[in-house]
C-alpha cells in the first residue's frame, strides 16, 4: 500500500480506496499507519473495487505479457504464480513487515 497520488492539493490513497466494497482484509504495517496522517481528515473518496480502469491505463497494462497472463483467470497456476519475481519480492516484504508488526506490538 502506498500513499498517493496527490491531486488538486489533496492526498489520496488509491491502493486502499479502490478496495472499498471488496471482500479484502488489509494488514497495514506501522510505517503505513504513520503515513495516514498525511491524508486530509475531511477526505472521503468515492472510489471502490467496482470502478472502471481508464482505457489508457488498460492499454498500457495489456502491453505487459505478465499482466495479460495475470489478468486471465486461468493465466497462472498457483505454482507458476508463486515463482514470479514480483511475488517472491512481495513475499519477502510481507515477512519483513510481519516481523516489524510483531516487534511494534511487543
Amino acid at each position: 500500500l502506498r500513499i498517493g497520488p496527490t491531486i488538486d492539493g489533496k492526498t489520496n490513497m488509491w491502493h486502499l480506496e479502490h478496495k472499498r466494497e471488496s471482500d479484502v482484509v488489509v494488514t497495514c504495517p506501522p510505517s503505513l499507519l504513520e503515513q495516514l496522517t498525511l491524508l486530509d481528515p475531511e477526505y472521503v473518496g468515492e472510489s471502490s473495487i467496482n470502478d472502471q480502469i481508464p482505457m489508457n491505463v488498460m492499454e498500457k497494462l495489456l502491453a505487459i505479457p505478465s499482466f495479460v497472463k495475470s489478468y486471465d483467470e486461468k493465466g497462472y497456476s498457483p505454482e507458476d504464480y508463486s515463482s514470479l519475481c514480483a511475488f517472491e519480492k512481495t513475499h519477502v516484504e510481507h515477512l519483513s513487515a510481519t516481523l516489524k508488526i510483531l516487534e511494534f506490538v511487543s
